[in-house]
């Protein structure tokens, strides 16, 4: 197996679910996505890190750098490299040295796009440290997570009202 071509998904065991009565039923399987810190280095330098599937990366790091435009056609990437690492995978891109050095010249003025802390930044040394697990044991009412997302709705329909 390539390293891009992971899993895309898990099966995660699940059962039917009412704010009423909780957890109950026959259990079944459910696909779950994977997804695992992804850094572009670029040059050899780290530029940004993302989440994704890990499966298609090297299809991932084209659209990347197209997308950011950092290359303006796929005629400008010379070459993706893709390796699995301790902290998730790591796609070297060797770019022309034409872009490369619009590139270098550019800078970086990328912001994460997401609230998960993690995509955006440039190196796995900047990972946030991982919070600890929640014990699968702990048991939450039901009717505790009915209230609170009534009370979401709530505040969210306040918000948008004049």
């Amino acid at each position: 197996m390539r390293p891009s071509e992971g899993p895309a998904t898990i099966d995660a065991p699940v059962r039917a679910f009412s704010y009423e009565s909780g957890a109950g039923g026959k259990e079944f399987t459910r696909a779950i996505a994977v997804e695992a810190p992804v850094q572009i280095v670029l040059g050899g330098a780290p530029f940004a890190v993302m989440m994704a599937t890990p499966q298609d990366l090297e299809d991932f790091a084209a659209g990347f750098v197209l997308t950011e435009q950092i290359a303006e056609s796929l005629a400008d990437i010379r070459g993706i490299e893709v390796e699995a690492v301790e902290d998730g995978w790591k796609l070297k891109i060797a770019l022309t040295g034409e872009r490369l050095q619009a590139h270098l010249a550019r800078g970086r003025a990328m912001s994460g796009r997401t609230g998960c802390g993690l995509c955006g930044i440039e190196d796995f040394s900047q990972m946030p440290s991982p919070r600890p697990q929640v014990d699968p044991r702990a048991s939450i009412e039901p009717a505790a997570i009915k209230r609170l997302l009534l009370a979401m709705a709530l505040n969210i329909s306040a918000s948008v009202m004049p």
